[in-house]
């Protein structure tokens, strides 16, 4: 459709596509910098700092030469040996322990020149002792029943733990704190603390004091610095800032919003009657401006 001006006729439609373009494309940039600034807001990477006292920023780390990583590779080699030579320690330890005593025979009558009351009262001991020894037997097999029970409890609690916690160098942490501390204090480091699993890893990543923790020999000394340590620890979610999102200009006479303005269609009903389109015009200039 066109209208007649002094210089003659003037495509209308042209300069409501004009007016089009200019209001979509204020849109178009108003939408953009809301999108650029809600980008920039720190999001949780889905990572833990777990560290002695408040955590301190740290560059983000680049990933380690090759040489590096090998060593690190030999030292958890080194650090497994470790412990299952301590293991071995441990058990040939248990299996040299001085027996406990055990039940004599059973006494005879030929031990008392046939002395019947003399058997009777010996075999009465006897009797009695045998009694005690099998019941005794009977707690300390259940007892450690009991107690392998709840230690492997503890053991799977860990682990389980541990694959839970969001870092990405746990491996390294815990061969760190295997390679200094006894099967023993690794133990009572598991039994004493309430969440052995980020004691560990802070430890392992800590050289100063797990140093400090490992020349504590006494266990009963040992059990006290380690449930103090685990008062100290914090645990925060480390934060990333997310790429900035590309600008995304789409052309055309699409409307800005899904929102049908009532006003510029009265305006444009009014302008097909008439032939004047200068007040859509107008009214799609003002809109621009208030959006700006």
């Amino acid at each position: 459709m066109t209208v007649e001006t002094e210089d003659g006729s003037v495509a209308v439609d042209d300069v409501e596509e004009q007016a089009n373009d200019e209001v979509q494309a204020d849109a178009q940039e108003a939408d953009a910098e809301a999108t650029e600034e809600a980008a920039t807001e720190d999001v949780d990477d889905g990572k833990v700092v777990v560290s002695f006292g408040q955590p301190k920023e740290e560059p983000e780390k680049e990933r380690a030469p090759e040489w590096l990583r090998a060593e690190r590779k030999r030292l958890r080699e080194q650090a497994k040996e470790l412990a299952a030579q301590r293991r071995e320690i441990e058990a040939e330890k248990a299996r040299l322990a001085p027996p406990k005593p055990k039940l004599g025979p059973k006494p005879t009558r030929e031990q008392f020149d046939f002395d019947d009351e003399k058997h009777e009262q010996a075999l009465e001991v006897w009797t009695r002792q045998k009694l005690e020894a099998e019941a005794e037997e009977r707690r300390a097999a259940e007892a450690a029943k009991r107690e392998q029970e709840e230690w492997g409890q503890t053991v799977n609690k860990y682990r389980e733990a541990k694959k839970a916690l969001p870092v990405d160098d746990f491996e390294d942490a815990e061969n760190a704190v295997v390679g200094v501390l006894d099967l023993v204090r690794q133990n009572i480091l598991l039994a004493a603390a309430d969440k052995p699993e980020a004691l560990v890893y802070a430890l392992g990543r800590d050289e100063e004091r797990l140093k400090q923790v490992a020349d504590i020999k006494d266990p009963i000394k040992f059990a006290a610095a380690i449930a103090k340590l685990e008062t100290q620890l914090t645990v925060t979610t480390t934060k990333k800032s997310p790429p900035k999102p590309a600008r995304v200009v789409s052309g055309g006479n699409a409307p800005v919003s899904g929102v049908t303005d009532s006003r510029l269609e009265k305006l444009r009903a009014e302008a097909e009657k008439t032939g004047d389109y200068s007040a859509v015009v107008a009214y799609k200039r003002e809109k621009a401006l208030k959006g700006k």
